[in-house]
């Protein structure tokens, strides 16, 4: 579940449709593109800031993967460098770890980077040497656990447990079953300690299945995005949430090969399923595909109020080209945003490009911090919300 930054983005408002709920305790709403009202900002968000991380020769950052706050410190992973950066918290540079190599303390690729606050150390999940590497802050690398001869499959992304272990997941793509399809705790060594999920679709796509995150409440949000439902991990699995979507979703494709299901994709014929999602607290923000090629639509999920506002199909090719998935639009603006996972307490952070469209309430903010200068001389900005 990892993203690009793309910036000058013409987008339009969301739209809302209403919700219900069955008598059990899983919450099902109703997805509906039809519908019409709008969502600002202001509905689940108390205060912006901005920073802007400081561009030095050593702190060329090509694109945000992660970033965490930790010990008064932004963390930035950005897997186009293969480098962990650190920030103050007025966004001055600080310190980098580049330890790409193929010594047993290096890593050949950046796949995932986790933080484990409890030791304050950064964890590095290296697939093509299949290990984990683990790194204080000073960039010295303090533990490598590998899981080369335990786990011999694939596994396509990875979150650390409090316990030390590890959640990941795989899924049966195309017309074959194999044996690794779903969620399970794994040890850092690759030893499977139990499955969480499995799952019975064979999935018509090879895009990621799962998004993983850590929420406020310090449990893990697994947004399972084909089945459409929202679950969170605490040890135990539980879903919150069941989407009722009007329209054909990934399950009218299940067992379809790939090669099959993709002219489908270019002659426009897709089906509303999820591309993306992420959880804001009491929020779930996600990105749907439409029913023609080139339109998405976006939706906000209020848990406390079972409650979820659905936008208008979006056209997301513009003059300058494709939209970068997963950007995300909010109020009744032109502003252009795109979510970054975040252990902010009660908030998420927003990677911004100087020449992004704002909303006027913080144009001022952000032209303050740009001063004139030249987006292709700048790092991105982030800019910080503070969720009610």
């Amino acid at each position: 579940m990892r993203r690009l930054l793309f910036a000058t983005l013409l987008l339009l408002a969301f739209v809302g449709c209403s919700a219900n709920k069955n008598s059990g305790e899983v919450a099902v709403v109703e997805v509906n593109p039809l519908s019409t009202d709008v969502i600002p900002l202001s509905s689940f968000v108390k205060d912006v800031e901005f920073v802007n991380l400081e561009l030095t020769d050593d702190s060329v950052i090509k694109r945000v993967n992660e970033l965490f706050f930790y010990e008064d410190k932004y963390i930035v992973a950005d897997h186009g460098s293969d480098a962990i950066y650190m920030f103050d918290k007025q966004g001055k540079y600080l310190s980098k770890i580049a330890r790409k190599g193929r010594a047993n303390n290096e890593y050949l690729n950046l796949d995932d980077v986790m933080l484990d606050d409890k030791r304050g150390l950064l964890i590095v999940k290296d697939f093509s040497s299949k290990k984990f590497l683990y790194y204080n802050l000073a960039g010295e690398c303090v533990d490598v656990q590998s899981f080369k001869e335990n786990c011999t499959h694939y596994f396509q992304d990875a979150i650390n447990l409090a316990n030390g272990n590890f959640l990941c997941y795989e899924f049966a793509h195309g017309i074959q079953r194999h044996s690794y399809d779903g969620i399970w705790e794994m040890t850092p060594s690759g030893d499977i300690v139990r499955w969480v999920l499995r799952n019975e679709l064979i999935h018509p796509t090879s895009s990621p299945l799962y998004a993983m995150a850590y929420n406020t409440q310090g449990n893990v949000s697994i947004m399972n995005i084909e089945e459409n439902s929202d679950m969170e991990y605490d040890g135990e699995l539980k879903t919150i949430v069941k989407y009722d979507v009007k329209g054909k979703t990934a399950k009218d494709y299940a067992g379809m090969n790939n090669t099959d299901y993709a002219p489908r994709w270019g002659q426009g014929k897709m089906f509303n399923t999820r591309q993306w999602a992420y959880n804001l607290g009491r929020y779930t923000l996600s990105k749907w595909s439409g029913e023609e090629r080139d339109f998405v639509f976006y939706s906000l999920y209020d848990t406390r109020k079972n409650s979820i506002k659905v936008g208008p199909k979006i056209d997301f090719t513009t003059a300058n080209g494709a939209q970068c998935y997963p950007s995300v639009v909010l109020g009744n603006t032109k502003e252009a945003i795109e979510v970054i996972p975040s252990n902010l307490k009660d908030a998420i952070v927003v990677p911004l490009y100087a020449d992004t469209f704002l909303s006027d309430k913080y144009a001022s903010a952000a032209e303050k911090l740009l001063d004139g200068g030249d987006v292709e001389q700048m790092n991105p900005i982030l800019q910080i919300w503070k969720i009610k």
